[in-house]
């Protein structure tokens, strides 16, 4: 290139010259007032006018030579400084990539390896001079890079290509190898060289293609996600938080969050905003959301997430859909309300029933007895009793009348006693208490403060009923010969408890919902506003059924009939 340089140069000085030469001979040639002294000396105008411009040129010769040799020897020394900069930057590229951990190298037009980085030595320490193909690629793999190359050299550019590795017994882990193919070309647009750079991309694809996994995964989700910087600016916004608020993705990214508002109580939308200062996950649930076209309820789980520096870039947001959760809870709800509502109903019927027919059956069923009773006293008075058959047969049914009389009172107890009727609560427990140690041989000691204690008939009824089924269930599984009933009425919060020394309840049948006798004593204290609790005893065997209840003042009765 330099040489061409200084050719044309060269030629076009000698053209200058030349005309130079042919400019000053005509001049001279058709002068007629220069040097006169000479004309009469020499007759000869041509001869004179050719010396004279020979004589310029020459001294024009010899400064345009001069120029010439000071302007190569300064293109020479660019040149040379150029070329050590160009080496320079190349052998600092080099090192460069030779000590990068990808992997780089040059191929010639023959595809023949002329230099490699250290980590492609690492490969094939003698791979300078083989066939790149040689090198990196398997008899399955060599199909298709000739084209590759070529293609690089035609287009003139970088032609870039992803393989992927799977975990083998020459790859310990899977791989993603980017390649690129870059031709060089010499001065004369000639392709001396292909570059090849392999790059380790595993990351990155692995990245993009795990990025795309969740995005495909919170799109489809049934879920509203979207995510907000620290500003509270919206970023991303999934198909459904479009569902459940009505805005696109276009509408509301860029906006901040506070768009909402109409939908979400303000205070709950700064609350969230300004979660990003914990490293908290925050839950906010049944949070109503005011559609137009229908009533919802939703749930915020709002968690903030950080760089690899700990440090919070900004808060991701899902809110659930709990709309059918919360009716189908408060149909739930109204159910069970209707329910115990129904059974409460029903109880209060049967316990009416109870009570009417064991009056009925204490009175007139007893009052028949005792009739009956009597006109056998009086058949026994009358008839003949020297017959020992006939005194026999009456002695009988006056004992099956009195066992029958007894029964009915049993009878009429057991379904209502007249005892909780006439003398109160307090009075009613300490007799069943009594009838209890009588039929079943078991201690059963009772305290009951204030002594006077009696309370109004809709709360002393399933009080007296629960007591029942405590006693009822020592019967049946306790196996216990000691029973402890305290009652006790402070500051309108009534207690009873009663304390057995029995084997435990198992724990697992403290909750079954196969145990009615239990489960009646809930109902009973919820029916009432009461809370009942049944467990094993804290510091010895046996279990403790316990009732609490607050008491209006209205319930309370302070003055008890006296009872005998």
């Amino acid at each position: 290139m330099d040489k061409r340089f200084n050719n044309r140069q060269y030629t076009n000085q000698i053209l200058i010259v030349l005309i130079i030469f042919i400019l000053l001979f005509l001049f001279f040639l058709i002068s007629e007032n220069t040097f006169v002294s000479y004309r009469t000396i020499i007759n000869n105008k041509i001869l004179i006018s050719l010396a004279l411009s020979i004589i310029i040129v020459f001294f024009l010769l010899i400064s345009f030579y001069y120029n010439n040799i000071t302007s190569t020897k300064k293109q020479n020394e660019l040149a040379l400084k150029i070329q050590a900069q160009e080496r320079k930057i190349r052998n600092e590229i080099l090192n460069s990539l030779n000590n990068h951990n990808d992997y780089f190298c040059l191929v010639d037009s023959k595809s023949n390896i002329v230099w490699a980085n250290e980590a492609c030595l690492k490969v094939d320490e003698y791979m300078i001079g083989k066939n790149i193909n040689d090198v990196f690629l398997t008899i399955n793999e060599l199909h298709g890079q000739e084209s590759i190359f070529q293609n690089a050299i035609e287009k003139k550019q970088t032609i870039s290509k992803t393989k992927y590795y799977k975990q083998d017994a020459t790859h310990t882990t899977e791989k993603y190898i980017k390649f690129n193919y870059t031709p060089l070309f010499n001065i004369d647009d000639e392709p001396i060289y292909l570059f090849i750079s392999a790059i380790d991309v595993t990351v990155i694809t692995q990245s993009i293609t795990s990025k795309g996994r969740i995005n495909s995964v919170i799109e489809a989700s049934e879920d509203a996600i979207f995510v907000i910087d620290k500003q509270g600016i919206i970023l991303s916004w999934n198909s459904s938080a479009n569902k459940i608020f009505g805005y696109t993705a276009d509408e509301v990214i860029g906006q901040p969050l506070t768009i909402l508002d109409h939908f979400i109580d303000f205070e709950i939308l700064i609350s969230i905003v300004n979660n990003y200062s914990t490293h908290s996950i925050k839950h906010i649930d049944l949070i109503p959301c005011k559609r137009l076209d229908k009533k919802m309820f939703v749930s915020f789980t709002v968690y903030p997430y950080f760089d690899e520096t700990g440090e919070i870039l900004g808060i991701s947001i899902i809110v659930k859909d709990k709309t059918d959760i919360v009716l189908s809870q408060n149909a739930l709800i109204e159910s069970e309300k209707k329910m115990r509502n129904l059974a409460l109903h029903l109880d209060n019927i049967r316990e009416s029933e109870r009570k009417q027919i064991a009056f009925a059956i204490h009175d007139e069923l007893g009052y028949a007895l005792s009739s009956i009773k009597k006109d056998v006293e009086w058949l026994q008075n009358k008839l003949n009793l020297e017959d020992s058959n006939i005194k026999t047969r009456i002695t009988e049914m006056s004992e099956l009348i009195d066992t029958s009389i007894q029964k009915v009172k049993d009878i009429s107890l057991n379904l209502r006693p007249s005892i909780l009727d006439h003398f109160g609560l307090a009075a009613a427990i300490e007799w069943q208490a009594g009838e209890f140690q009588r039929r079943m041989s078991i201690r059963c000691k009772v305290n009951i403060e204030p002594p006077d204690l009696n309370v109004e008939e809709n709360v002393k009824v399933p009080i007296f009923r629960i007591f029942q089924e405590a006693l009822t269930n020592i019967t049946r599984y306790a196996k216990a010969f000691r029973v402890d009933v305290n009652l006790t009425l402070k500051n309108n919060i009534l207690e009873l408890n009663v304390i057995d020394n029995g084997i435990g309840i198992p724990e697992n049948k403290i909750n079954d919902p196969n145990s009615f006798g239990l489960l009646g004593i809930k109902e009973k204290a919820n029916s009432i506003g009461g809370i009942a609790i049944i467990k094993r005893n804290e510091n010895g065997p046996g279990t403790t059924v316990s009732l609490r209840l607050e008491l209006n003042k209205s319930n309370i009765i302070k003055n008890e009939p006296n009872r005998k």
